[in-house]
């Protein structure tokens, strides 16, 4: 990758949002923007941030992170209803932001179209318009597919250090970028604030920070082995949209859908058991290779036609979905 220079640096520092919270060294991204004007500290600026970029050389206060945690929804006396968000320094994410610009740029060829969150020229409506398609089309021929809306439990905390470089060397990026992501995602710790108290440092071996600019992106390729995995399987049905005729021109038939992805969150369609069992396989490959886990208790399953009636599928509790109400049953 090209070296930074000084203006690659001072725009992602503009373009940053100004309101967000410093790390935890205090210093936000105003107080940067003054510093980066300064013309006597041009030369240390652009060094600090290519030496972070060609020799995973960063400065102390980069592999410092605390974290904040977010109550969600169920009992909150369970820490896994309790979602972390790390709180960063302005400085180690400016130079995220960098590698983020530049991995935002190439990325597109490599993740496939099913995928639609924080990729350019892709909006997050349009897998919600081809899911909206498929649940017509099935109401109309009232057929039985089914949907699989998974959920991943922690899907960022989970990412395996040594899976991540493996995605990252095979779709063929630089070995510095992929020491630089290693070194500033698994070789930092973290400190818990706790009612304004600071724990002790803990070492931090896998996971995405949430809250990290080039997060989403890396979360993206993570996931692009399971959904090429679902996509190109012959094994699997999924959704069989009909042909298409058109007057004086010859029909031709769409490919099935199989699966749509924003972020961690998957929707699998179904055409019969036997979908489901090749589907349990490739998500249980998944989980090996990843260390992701798939949360069954809240992967809900609904008939894509809005019937009555579903395919017994899994050996799992899964929430199904009918008429708008829910209800928890056992698949056999």
């Amino acid at each position: 990758m090209s070296p930074f220079d000084i203006d690659e640096i001072v725009a992602q520092g503009s373009r940053a949002p100004k309101s967000s919270s410093p790390g935890p060294d205090g210093l936000s991204y105003v107080f940067l923007n003054l510093l980066f004007q300064q013309p006597q500290y041009t030369e240390l600026i652009v060094r600090v941030f290519n030496d972070a970029l060609s020799k995973s050389l960063f400065p102390p206060s980069w592999l410092e992170t605390s974290v904040c945690l977010l109550p969600k929804k169920g009992d909150l006396t369970s820490l896994k209803n309790w979602r972390p968000i790390t709180l960063i320094n302005c400085d180690a994410k400016i130079f995220t932001r960098l590698l983020n610009t530049r991995l935002a740029s190439i990325i597109s060829p490599l993740i496939s179209p099913n995928q639609s969150g924080f990729m350019k020229e892709r909006f997050i409506a349009d897998n919600g318009a081809l899911a909206q398609i498929a649940c017509e089309q099935a109401s109309a021929r009232q057929s039985d597919e089914v949907g699989l809306l998974c959920d991943q439990e922690k899907a960022y905390d989970r990412v395996h250090p040594t899976y991540l470089r493996a995605i990252l060397t095979r779709f063929g990026f630089p070995m510095g970028f992929i020491d630089s992501i290693s070194s500033l995602f698994f070789g930092t710790s973290m400190k818990v604030n706790v009612n304004g108290y600071l724990t002790q440092p803990v070492p931090l071996g896998r996971g995405l920070r949430q809250g990290d600019p080039i997060s989403p992106l890396l979360f993206n390729l993570v996931m692009e082995p399971l959904i090429k995995s679902i996509i190109h399987s012959d094994r699997i049905q999924g959704f069989l949209p009909p042909n298409i005729s058109r007057p004086y021109l010859d029909s031709f038939t769409l490919p099935p859908l199989r699966v749509l992805a924003y972020a961690d969150d998957l929707l699998i369609f179904l055409k019969d058991v036997y979908d489901l069992a090749e589907v349990q396989q490739l998500i249980s490959c998944y989980n090996r290779a990843s260390n992701a886990k798939m949360n069954y208790d809240k992967t809900v399953a609904f008939s894509v036609s809005g019937r009555h009636t579903l395919i017994g599928c899994l050996h799992y509790n899964l929430t199904v979905s009918r008429n708008g109400t829910t209800e928890t049953i056992l698949f056999l």
